[in-house]
């Protein structure tokens, strides 16, 4: 791939990754997410402030932003299976710190899941039933967002995948880890906000 069109996607992929749609979504009934809830820009403090559709929304639009351009990596790719790891990083780390909204953004994990989408739709879809038990029986939103980016990598590892998505993920398992450090201290104390 010429440089000009790897320079181009993976700006490309950054602008999509920084959409902030939670904060689109939101404002346009009014409500400032910063004045909500946790203040974050995810979908679960959208769930506190407008319900369960528009949080819904919010989540698939987020997992779009990953999805998107690692598909179009994939495409792209030649014989190069670093690019879309690249791509879908890149992707995160701009849900994370959109340009649009002052370098701020949500904890990553609906993007980080189009990326696993993309690149491994067997692990994303069992980890997504996983994550889903565990909100339903623990109503910790928090508690499923770790415990399933913990268990991305291991599960990569476990079904022969490339070791460069594992350590993709092993990274962006440390990445919402460290975007969850209230909630860890919260879920320590016995103070997590349940949904």
């Amino acid at each position: 791939m010429p440089i000009s069109e790897l320079f181009s996607l993976l700006i490309v992929s950054y602008f999509i990754g920084a959409i902030p749609f939670s904060v689109i979504i939101s404002r346009s009934k009014g409500i400032d997410l910063r004045k909500v809830g946790s203040g974050n820009y995810g979908s679960t403090n959208v769930y506190r402030a407008m319900g369960f559709w528009p949080a819904f929304l919010v989540f698939f639009l987020d997992t779009t932003k990953g999805f998107v351009p690692v598909t179009i990596a994939l495409n792209l790719q030649g014989h190069s299976t670093i690019l879309p790891l690249i791509v879908g990083l890149i992707a995160i780390i701009a849900h994370l710190y959109s340009v649009f909204v002052g370098f701020k953004g949500g904890r990553g994990v609906a993007t980080s899941v189009g990326v696993l989408m993309a690149l491994s739709p067997d692990v994303c879809i069992l980890t997504i039933i996983i994550g889903v038990g565990i909100i339903l029986n623990t109503r910790m939103v928090s508690l499923s967002s770790l415990a399933s980016s913990v268990l991305v990598p291991i599960l990569l590892f476990l079904f022969s995948y490339p070791i460069e998505y594992v350590l993709l993920f092993g990274m962006i398992s440390l990445i919402i880890i460290l975007k969850h450090r209230t909630n860890i201290k919260r879920l320590i104390q016995g103070k997590e906000n349940r949904v």
